[in-house]
């Protein structure tokens, strides 16, 4: 109780003078000096997500309005007690930085990028519930909001061939907070590797029924093997071959 009563003060003491501002399935608040042009912008990506990755996760359309918080990188650090390098969190609400640590504004991809993370555990929390596996909880959010790039793509070569990389067993749980921001750097990049191979080599139509079982209490690795007849270390393998 005195953890909950510490957030919902810290909270309050930023937010509250934001102002705010709504569409038909997003709330969102902002301090002052967010221009209009910005949060129709904010909104528009939002609204964009909502009908994108419901039709990509078969279906997924929460009913509820989405709360979304924007912040300085100083407000959401003050608000979360988060590192800086967390781009953004949803805790129940969305809330984003729309400033780096040295105060610009980040580029609208950038911006866009976080925002869709943030709205596929929204989305994945209304189709499972809270008890998705990490690796996949965050590996779509990836997966559905950019493709792995040049860096990403090196860093999991380098990991693989090291043999640095986690069983997929240590990436079902919310523990990986606690890892170092490099360790939590790579933990992702694994996450967004192997469910990009799940969902660019054998598509969308496995991914959905695998998170109906979920939602049924099914454990994560029987639900991988009933949807795509794979135990973990089979596709640690195949995801370790693509990049050796």
């Amino acid at each position: 109780m005195r953890e909950k009563y510490d957030k919902l003060f810290r909270e309050e003491s930023v937010e509250k003078n934001f102002n705010s501002s709504s569409t038909r399935h997003f709330q969102l608040s902002y301090p002052k000096g967010v221009s209009q042009n910005t949060r129709f912008k904010v909104l528009s990506i939002l609204e964009r997500a909502y009908a994108d990755v419901g039709r990509k996760l078969g279906g997924v359309y929460p009913p509820d309005t989405v709360k979304v918080i924007l912040y300085s990188a100083e407000q959401f650090t003050e608000a979360t007690q988060l590192d800086s390098h967390v781009g953004a969190l949803f805790d129940g609400k969305i809330r984003a930085p729309m400033t780096d640590s040295e105060g610009q504004w980040l580029e609208e991809k950038e911006l866009s990028r976080r925002l869709i993370h943030e709205y596929v555990h929204v989305a994945l929390r209304h189709a499972v519930g809270p008890e998705v596996p990490w690796w996949l909880n965050e590996g779509l959010a990836e997966t559905l909001s950019r493709p792995i790039d040049g860096n990403r793509t090196e860093l999991l070569r380098r990991a693989f061939q090291g043999s640095l990389t986690y069983p997929l067993g240590q990436l079902e749980g919310s523990q990986l907070h606690k890892l170092d921001p490099e360790a939590l750097t790579l933990a992702y990049a694994q996450a967004h590797a192997t469910v990009n191979l799940l969902w660019t080599k054998y598509g969308q139509r496995r991914v959905v029924p695998m998170l109906s079982d979920l939602r049924a209490g099914t454990a994560p690795e029987e639900a991988l093997g009933r949807n795509y007849r794979k135990t973990y270390g089979v596709l640690e393998r195949e995801v370790s071959d693509a990049y050796r």
